[in-house]
């Protein structure tokens, strides 16, 4: 899971993360509340911006 308040920065790893067989984003937020409100399963791993508007990381 991709969580930044920026979404060219989200885009940027998203590609990043895509370009590895073995790596699959399953979602995305813009700040810590998506991150809290997402219910995806299958989650391993969140890559969180730490300073962000509104709930941050």
């Amino acid at each position: 899971m991709l969580v930044d308040d920026h979404p060219v920065v989200r885009a940027g790893l998203r590609s990043i993360l895509d370009s590895f067989g073995d790596i699959t984003v399953v979602a995305e937020g813009s700040d810590g509340a998506d991150a809290q409100d997402a219910t995806v399963e299958n989650v391993d791993v969140v890559v969180m911006d730490i300073q962000m508007a509104g709930t941050d990381g």
